[in-house]
């Protein structure tokens, strides 16, 4: 009834609460219609009373250690001595802000549709629209993953589509904003490089020189097998690592590397770096450091390989 919606709206006002909140009990919500939401409870036990309807009152209504009976038994009554029709007046407040939810979550999803492509949404247009459509369209494109974002998180992506970078909303959900676009990211994507299945081959330079485009399909990753220093190892990448791309002359961190291949921040931590004794030797499936390549020079490849699952 509408006392009971009185209540939760100030409820929610005292946790803090979006607009939305303040929407308070939805007269239909599925299957569940609710006829005398705009009745108070004391007409509705008035109009039992007159008509002979027998009712029971809980006893435990009258506990104002419950919050929501505290403010039946204290809170409203204080409110009514303003305003003898303060549930009237909470009524038409909560009328009207559902008009401008209704109105500006219509907008919402029509700027939803404008800028969602291909799991992520375009943030030049994201930013173009008001803070409290922006706001909307996000909340539309996490839900689809069953995120859920408070005011706080709100206002971290909204911050962050200004620029690039990462949010952390809640363990490891995250959204990325990069190269124009935000998108939901699991950061919990690992794999277990001490039981990796890795099919190693050496072969001449001469076989592989002769079937290569063969080889290039069936392997990953080759190097000049002379030029290894020790024993080679996959393993996941770690701060510090650089490399010197074959044919680049230059030496980068590896966090730049995949920064200028467009790897997804979540799928880094699943790429192999294959490594020597001294140092990384090449990104799996990515390319190889100028120390190992090929060359005229070259009598031996090393052949990889690595299944990342079983």
């Amino acid at each position: 009834n509408l006392s009971d919606n009185v209540e939760t709206v100030l409820f929610r006002m005292s946790r803090g609460t979006s607009a939305k909140g303040l929407c308070g009990i939805p007269p239909v919500r599925d299957n569940i219609i609710r006829p005398l939401l705009t009745c108070t409870g004391e007409e509705i036990r008035q109009a039992c009373k007159n008509s002979g309807i027998p009712f029971r009152t809980d006893s435990t209504n009258f506990d104002d250690s419950y919050s929501r009976n505290h403010i039946r038994q204290n809170i409203v009554p204080l409110f009514k001595k303003l305003n003898p029709s303060f549930e009237t007046t909470v009524s038409r407040m909560i009328e009207s802000i559902n008009e401008d939810e209704s109105f500006i979550n219509s907008v919402g999803n029509d700027c939803y549709e404008q800028c969602f492509d291909n799991g992520s949404l375009n943030v030049l247009l994201l930013n173009s629209y008001d803070v409290a459509v922006a706001k909307r369209v996000i909340i539309k494109y996490l839900s689809a993953y069953g995120v859920a974002v408070d005011d706080y998180h709100l206002g971290g992506i909204i911050e962050l589509i200004k620029s690039n970078g990462k949010f952390q909303i809640a363990n490891d959900n995250f959204v990325v904003c990069e190269k124009g676009r935000l998108r939901y990211a699991k950061m919990n994507q690992t794999v277990d490089f001490d039981n990796l299945f890795v099919n190693k081959q050496i072969i001449t330079n001469e076989e592989f020189l002769t079937n290569c485009k063969l080889l290039r399909e069936k392997f990953d990753f080759f190097c000049d097998c002379d030029k290894i220093s020790g024993n080679v190892y996959v393993r996941g990448r770690t701060e510090n690592d650089k490399i010197s791309p074959a044919g680049r002359g230059c030496t980068k961190t590896l966090k730049k590397l995949f920064n200028e291949l467009g790897i997804n921040v979540e799928k880094r931590a699943c790429v192999p770096i294959i490594c020597d004794d001294k140092g990384v030797i090449g990104v799996y499936g990515y390319c190889v450091d100028e120390r190992v390549k090929p060359d005229s020079s070259t009598k031996n490849i090393l052949l990889l390989k690595i299944l990342l699952e079983d």
